[in-house]
């Protein structure tokens, strides 16, 4: 038997994925398309329809959003005062807050 790891087609599509996307990051200089790039590879990665980068203004203690897609209400340049997330785990179902879950989103990814 061999001690080689067992390759998962899914593995490799993983690690395109995240090249791609380091390979965007460090290439481009328009932010707008790092974000819209970012974005449609995230709701593709979990194949839903809706989602929105949102960015935090420390000076301002809000959340700007930078891009949305679907239909969600969100347009970008809209502010939203929400809470800061404790923690850098995934935030999902009732503890997403209020103002993204009455959009349609379920799922918080800090």
């Amino acid at each position: 038997m061999s001690d080689a790891p067992t390759v998962r087609p899914t593995d490799r599509f993983d690690l395109r994925a995240l090249y791609e996307a380091s390979r965007l990051l460090s290439t481009s200089d328009d932010r707008a398309a790092v974000v819209r790039n970012l974005l449609l590879s995230t709701l593709s990665k979990l194949l839903v329809t809706r989602g929105a980068v949102l960015l935090f203004d420390p000076l301002t203690q809000r959340f700007r959003v930078a891009d949305a897609r679907g239909p969600i209400d969100l347009a970008p340049g809209t502010e939203l005062a929400l809470p800061i997330p404790d923690s850098d785990r995934l935030l999902h179902d009732e503890h997403v807050p209020e103002a993204l879950r009455a959009r349609g989103l379920c799922l918080l990814v800090p």
